[in-house]
Protein backbone atom coordinates (compact mmCIF):
# COMPACT_ATOMS: atom_id res chain seq x y z
CA UNK A 1 0.00 0.00 0.00
CA UNK A 2 0.91 3.44 -0.72
CA UNK A 3 0.92 6.53 2.17
CA UNK A 4 -1.95 7.90 0.70
CA UNK A 5 -3.48 4.56 1.15
CA UNK A 6 -2.93 4.02 4.39
CA UNK A 7 -4.27 7.32 5.27
CA UNK A 8 -7.81 6.52 3.91
CA UNK A 9 -8.11 3.23 4.43
CA UNK A 10 -7.28 3.30 8.10
CA UNK A 11 -10.10 2.47 10.83
CA UNK A 12 -12.20 0.75 7.84
CA UNK A 13 -12.02 3.80 5.71
CA UNK A 14 -12.73 6.17 8.60
CA UNK A 15 -8.53 7.58 7.78
CA UNK A 16 -6.10 9.02 10.19
CA UNK A 17 -8.44 12.49 10.39
CA UNK A 18 -10.61 10.43 12.22
CA UNK A 19 -8.13 8.60 14.29
CA UNK A 20 -7.01 11.80 15.30
CA UNK A 21 -10.40 13.64 16.37
CA UNK A 22 -11.13 10.49 18.15
CA UNK A 23 -7.71 10.70 20.15
CA UNK A 24 -8.12 13.96 21.00
CA UNK A 25 -11.56 13.58 21.96
CA UNK A 26 -10.45 11.08 24.34
CA UNK A 27 -8.10 13.35 26.15
CA UNK A 28 -10.79 15.98 26.22
CA UNK A 29 -12.96 13.75 28.35
CA UNK A 30 -10.47 12.65 30.54
CA UNK A 31 -9.91 16.40 31.40
CA UNK A 32 -6.08 15.69 30.30
CA UNK A 33 -6.34 18.29 27.53
CA UNK A 34 -8.78 21.14 26.44
CA UNK A 35 -9.35 23.65 24.37
CA UNK A 36 -8.54 27.20 24.36
CA UNK A 37 -9.62 28.67 20.55
CA UNK A 38 -8.34 26.74 17.83
CA UNK A 39 -5.39 24.96 20.44
CA UNK A 40 -5.23 21.77 22.23
CA UNK A 41 -3.55 22.59 25.69
CA UNK A 42 -2.50 20.12 28.44
CA UNK A 43 -4.21 20.43 31.57
CA UNK A 44 -2.80 20.52 35.19
CA UNK A 45 -3.07 16.63 35.21
CA UNK A 46 -2.50 15.92 32.04
CA UNK A 47 0.73 17.53 32.79
CA UNK A 48 0.95 15.67 36.38
CA UNK A 49 0.37 12.35 34.65
CA UNK A 50 2.91 12.78 31.62
CA UNK A 51 5.23 13.69 34.35
CA UNK A 52 4.57 10.21 36.10
CA UNK A 53 4.97 8.05 32.82
CA UNK A 54 8.23 10.16 32.10
CA UNK A 55 9.59 8.75 35.35
CA UNK A 56 7.82 5.29 34.47
CA UNK A 57 9.70 5.04 31.07
CA UNK A 58 13.19 6.06 32.82
CA UNK A 59 12.83 4.19 35.81
CA UNK A 60 12.18 1.01 33.21
CA UNK A 61 14.28 2.27 30.69
CA UNK A 62 12.28 2.52 28.11
CA UNK A 63 13.06 4.33 24.62
CA UNK A 64 11.49 5.22 21.97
Amino acid sequence: MTVEQVIRSYSMGRGTAWMYQKRTEGLINLKLTELRGDKVVVTAAGQRIARRLAWLRSFLRVDF
